[in-house]
């Protein structure tokens, strides 16, 4: 019943239950995503410090604690790992709605140990489970799929809310994003059972990572997520000043952009099966490049909206070959799949937690402006993946 074609390609029924299953991830997370940040600049008394060294203290945490969460997912399987995983995310809600309305400062501490929960326990096994379901010669049209749902969703899930801001209040938010995010343990108890024994000692994972072999792939994925975190946590704030704290306005926004590129990701997952990926990404990340330089410039609404759907066009035609080949390098790694993506996503949090300290140095000494010159530059380190 779950077997079907899109185009000529079959779509398994696990990897249609792990879509599902991101698909509520999408809402209850994405529900948070772009307000999180907001939400603390707002309680931290608008500075964007405390900001700052909240995300940094959290993706520190992550850089050291991934191995134990592959090694727990070894013990316990693919599918437990998630589903316990997203318990966590799910106190990790319920943490913010008390520090909304008790104001406990010592919840910073359940906010740091449950993220981190469940990024480690559930990250590595979702990519797992999604390279193992998918055959590599179509990985690209399928994750053009997962991506193209990602902003179907993303289209609606800003605007939602802003609307719930509005009317209510971040509360009523967090609540509904715990339900969501419940619900999203549903598919994973239907999906295929996938064990993977992670092989690496805790120690032995940093030495393969910074091993000189792997120096191109550490330098790549830790631009990537030096450059993303900018987008995720000074982006949002940065906007939400412009828009002079109007929640609605920075979600309708945000809703309208992501409509205008959605199309191009179906488009792009084609093309990066029939075009070398490595060319499409040294060439748009140039374009991609140029939009971040562009933001320093921002100052209106209209120019969010302009400004914003040309980096999302540009990012598309960046972001869905690259994460491509990364599916298909990890795919390359055989029965090392899952020791690939911790080593992936090790350098990504390392990248973020080295840009976030930077950013915290330099806005101190010229202005917000800084993240998005460092983001620019950043973000062209990605061609270094072969």
């Amino acid at each position: 019943m779950f077997n079907s074609d899109f185009g000529s390609y079959n779509f398994s029924k696990s990897l249609w239950l792990l879509f599902f299953n991101r698909i509520f991830h999408l809402v209850g997370s994405g529900l948070m995503g772009l307000f999180l940040p907001i939400f603390l600049f707002v309680k931290f008394d608008y500075s964007y410090y405390p900001v700052i060294i909240y995300f940094f203290f959290s993706f520190l945490i992550t850089i050291f604690a991934l191995p134990f969460g592959a090694m727990v997912m070894s013990k316990i399987t693919i599918k437990k790992s998630m589903i316990v995983a997203t318990f966590f995310l799910v106190i990790y809600y319920f943490s913010f709605y008390l520090f909304e309305n008790y104001g406990w400062f010592y919840l910073l501490i359940i906010f740091l140990v449950s993220i981190n929960c469940w990024r480690v326990l559930y990250w590595v096994p979702f990519h797992t489970d999604f390279i193992k379901f998918t055959q590599k010669k179509h990985l690209g049209l399928k994750y053009s799929v997962f991506r193209l749902t990602n902003d179907l969703f993303g289209i609606i899930v800003p605007i939602m809310a802003g609307l719930i801001l509005s009317y209510y209040n971040y509360s009523v938010l967090f609540i509904i994003s715990m339900v969501i995010t419940l619900a999203s343990i549903l598919p994973l108890f239907f999906i295929k059972k996938n064990t993977e024994k992670y092989s690496y000692k805790y120690l032995e994972t940093y030495k393969i990572l910074f091993d000189k072999k792997h120096r191109k792939m550490f330098f790549a994925y830790m631009s990537d997520g030096a450059e993303t975190i900018v987008g995720g946590v000074i982006w949002p704030i940065f906007i939400f000043g412009i828009l002079n704290g109007e929640y609605l306005a920075v979600g309708a926004v945000s809703s309208i952009i992501v409509g205008m590129t959605v199309i191009l990701d179906l488009v792009m997952g084609g093309v990066s099966e029939k075009v070398d990926k490595k060319h499409i990404i040294k060439y748009s990340s140039i374009f991609y490049a140029i939009g971040w330089l562009i933001k320093i410039f921002v100052n209106t609404a209209f120019q969010i909206f302009i400004v914003s759907t040309y980096h999302n066009l540009t990012s598309i035609f960046r972001r869905i070959p690259f994460d491509a080949l990364m599916y298909e390098k990890a795919a390359d790694q055989g029965h090392y799949v899952d020791e690939y993506t911790v080593l992936r996503e090790i350098s990504l949090c390392i990248g973020r937690v080295l840009m976030l300290a930077v950013v915290a140095l330099l806005i101190y000494i010229f202005d917000v402006y800084v993240a998005f010159i460092l983001a620019a530059v950043i973000s062209l380190f990605i061609n270094v993946l072969e």
